[in-house]
């Protein structure tokens, strides 16, 4: 070490504890003793430098968990998103249209840096659209966007500041490779992306999504999640065509926000292990004719209420709507998991619960199996 920081011109001399250096004027680099240690490994070949693994892996100091914001960063870009970063201070017009003319109002600036940045944002919708319409506009087919930032209310006196995590979502469902055709991003792969955001921030949670009419966003094509207080902690739709001509939007855009401030006021649900099974699971597929208006919460909840010779599981494998059928009527394709634990189901326990499951829901929904 001493003959390498002597090659090097540190001029070193013998201490108590090690070496004494003197830095040339020229090496502007070195600061602290780190810095000395890497010349002396770079010089001598960092070869040289034994390895040594711990014996044991320390718990991370901190916090237990990651925090909420972080799981949904992780989410987002590993669906393919890539994070941005936009102003808290918006155009009035983009903040009305994107969070209504409800209360509480805008937080208008006294003294904004232009006209563009007058209020701040009650929604990350108007920068993450201004974004994506930027990028639509040079060329690039498919954009991924999404923030992560506050949003700010008037509260009496003061001022609410909420984190949400939000993104926009135009062009290809998935991304573009030759083996396959390209598929246009629709509603339901938006409330997906919204649905793992929420099962990675609170897992077990359950967060239930019903249509509604959000402004910004299409009436026919928008969605709210509610948890079980009734609070709403995430939307996701597609922009409203009105917002959408205002901008002059080259292409569709879909839009997802997700309440992460509401998310961390609740308790997380304490993870919970279980045995693994011994036995194969069964399956079996009701093919359902029913209303239009019911949404799969209301079938599966429905469904679940039923008694099962096992632990049951249920998911949508087909969703049809169109000719021959009519038009307040659609197809659904619901597979039945069966999950037994201590002895194998007999068919007719297994047939039995497919038939309480028909008439159960026939009785309550009026739905009729395909032909």
């Amino acid at each position: 070490m001493r003959a390498a920081l002597a090659a090097l011109s540190l001029q070193p001399e013998s201490a108590e504890d090690g070496f004494t250096v003197t830095v040339p004027s020229w090496r502007k680099d070195l600061g602290r003793e780190v810095d000395l240690i890497e010349e002396v490994a770079r010089h001598l070949g960092y070869a040289r430098v034994p390895e040594r693994r711990p014996n044991r892996i320390s718990p991370r100091a901190g916090r237990a968990e990651p925090p909420l914001d972080e799981r949904a960063r992780d989410v987002l870009a590993q669906a393919g998103f890539h994070e941005m970063f936009s102003y808290a201070m918006v155009l009035e017009e983009d903040d009305a249209a994107a969070a209504g003319s409800e209360p509480p109002d805008a937080l208008r600036l006294q003294n904004p840096m232009s006209e563009a940045q007058g209020v701040l944002r009650r929604s990350l919708l108007p920068g993450l659209l201004r974004a994506a319409d930027q990028n639509l506009r040079r060329g690039v087919r498919d954009v991924r966007l999404f923030e992560v930032g506050h949003v700010f209310a008037p509260a009496g006196d003061g001022i609410t500041e909420t984190s949400r995590a939000g993104f926009v979502w135009s062009g290809a469902a998935e991304p573009r490779h030759w083996s396959r055709k390209a598929t246009d991003v629709g509603f339901a792969a938006a409330a997906g992306l919204v649905d793992a955001v929420l099962a990675a921030s609170r897992p077990g949670a359950h967060a239930s999504r019903r249509p509604a009419a959000l402004p910004g966003l299409h009436p026919g094509q928008t969605a709210e999640w509610v948890d079980g207080s009734g609070e709403v902690v995430a939307r996701a739709g597609l922009v409203h065509p009105d917002l959408a001509a205002r901008l002059d939007l080259p292409a569709p855009v879909l839009f997802g926000e997700i309440e992460l401030g509401r998310l961390a006021r609740t308790s997380p649900l304490p993870i919970r292990g279980g045995s693994v099974p011994r036995l194969p699971a069964v399956s079996r597929d009701l093919a359902l004719v029913l209303p239009a208006e019911h949404s799969w919460a209301e079938i599966g909840a429905l469904l679940r209420a039923v008694p099962a010779p096992a632990e049951a599981d249920f998911e949508v494998v087909d969703r049809y709507a169109g000719p021959p059928l009519p038009e307040d009527r659609i197809s659904l394709t619901v597979r039945v998991i069966l999950q037994p634990f201590e002895r194998s189901l007999t068919e007719a326990q297994i047939e039995g619960f497919r038939r309480d499951l028909i008439e159960t829901l026939q009785a309550r929904m009026g739905v009729a199996l395909r032909a």
